[in-house]
């Protein structure tokens, strides 16, 4: 009888090959049902929607600047045009608009300012979303291609070439979608403007004793209706209630929302100003009205607050800052197109873009320094390359980084 014998030997480790890692997919695009765009996500001017908020925009701007617009007979009447500015506010835009008149004009926004009420407004009023990052789901227009249309159609354009936010008195150097923008349309002029910011150095005593007056009066009145009840404490508790709720509304509500976000920040501020005046409003007219006993201390506090609140707005309000707009010499856009078409060089309109980028780009330099005085450090070339004054006074070429800052550019090693 055979008996099998048994292998005790340690087993063979079995090798297993790893399939390679593939490289990761990309994430998956965002759904757009948080933001308010436009129909077909293109230009859209709504003339209802529009007109309310061209009145508001006209109400609201002189509540928060001294506005002072500068040499407007330089802007074309009779044609579409490009309107393009140095940006140094997240409202320069709002203010650049007065100047359109109420003709429709398109704008490039970033998709992500189209939320809530002044996404809404933006979606109504020529507002063009802009994916910069390619995050969004649905069909996008390039926003060149589209803004060509637009001009085309006759409307009027404003574009804030510099790419970004820059505080202060230096113009950046700018991107050439401006030019090919420009080229690529049948507008006849791209206009600069300078837009600057500063402290009014003006006193204004009327309007600080209007204001000082009427918080004390206002103060006062609900004071003194508070002591009598009835009608007039309900009244009393109203009026207080409304101001002072919308004020701390205002407050709590944009304290909550990204700073860096202004319609959203706006949004919130109007919203929860509005919920805050009607709660207030209804709870000190009823005080005032049922409860005689506990309104003499209650409204008499809610007035003395609208009185202090009352007083801020008028320091506020007499020192707000002067916005100033100065429109540039418009650069005519027909000869960058004419050497286009008698050029047989099949890179001529890349070349004329190019081109008509530093030539517009010393145009809003020109602008802003006829406007502050200062001198900006940068220059650009017709090859597309920018550079900056170092400070021993040489120029090097420069680039922006990914933080938005414009650094010399680094030479790999050799």
């Amino acid at each position: 009888m055979k008996v099998q014998k048994l292998n005790t030997a340690p087993p063979r480790p079995v090798s297993i090959r790893r399939a390679p890692d593939s490289p990761p997919g990309p994430p998956p695009k965002k759904d757009t049902s948080g933001l308010t765009l436009p129909p077909g996500n293109r230009f859209h001017w709504d003339p209802q929607a529009a007109k309310w908020a061209l009145r508001a925009r006209d109400v609201l701007l002189p509540l928060a600047f001294r506005i002072d617009r500068q040499d407007l007979q330089k802007l074309p009447q009779d044609a579409s045009f490009i309107l393009a500015g140095t940006h140094q506010h997240p409202l320069d835009g709002l203010l650049a608009s007065t100047l359109m008149g109420k003709s429709p004009y398109a704008s490039m926004i970033d998709i992500e300012q189209f939320r809530g009420t002044v996404g809404k407004l933006f979606a109504n009023t020529g507002g063009i979303p802009v994916d910069r990052h390619k995050e969004y789901a649905g069909d996008f227009p390039d926003p060149v291609a589209h803004s060509v249309e637009v001009l085309n159609q006759g409307h009027r354009f404003l574009i804030y070439p510099e790419g970004g936010v820059y505080p202060g008195t230096v113009v950046y150097p700018i991107k050439s979608g401006l030019a090919r923008i420009g080229i690529s349309s049948t507008a006849r002029y791209a206009v600069p403007l300078a837009q600057h910011y500063a402290r009014d150095p003006k006193s204004h005593p009327v309007e600080a004793l209007v204001g000082s007056s009427l918080s004390a009066a206002v103060a006062g009145a609900g004071i003194w209706a508070a002591r009598h009840g009835g009608l007039a404490g309900a009244v009393a508790g109203v009026m207080t209630g409304l101001v002072g709720g919308l004020v701390l509304g205002a407050v709590a509500g944009a304290s909550v929302a990204p700073k860096e976000n202004i319609p959203n920040l706006a949004d919130k501020a109007i919203k929860w100003g509005g919920v805050g005046a009607l709660a207030t409003a209804v709870v000190g007219g009823a005080i005032g009205c049922v409860a005689p006993g506990a309104a003499p201390w209650m409204i008499g506090a809610t007035s003395g607050l609208t009185g202090l609140v009352g007083l801020g707005l008028t320091y506020q309000w007499t020192h707000r800052p002067l916005a100033t707009l100065k429109v540039g010499e418009p650069v005519d856009l027909k000869p960058y197109r004419d050497h286009i078409n008698q050029s047989k060089d099949p890179k001529a309109e890349w070349k004329e873009s190019l081109k008509l980028t530093a030539d517009f780009y010393e145009a809003m330099k020109a602008t802003k320094f006829q406007l502050t005085g200062v001198a900006s450090p940068f220059r650009m070339d017709h090859e597309g390359k920018a550079w900056g004054q170092q400070p021993d006074g040489s120029w090097a070429e420069v680039e922006r980084n990914s933080e938005g800052r414009w650094e010399p550019v680094q030479l790999p090693p050799k």
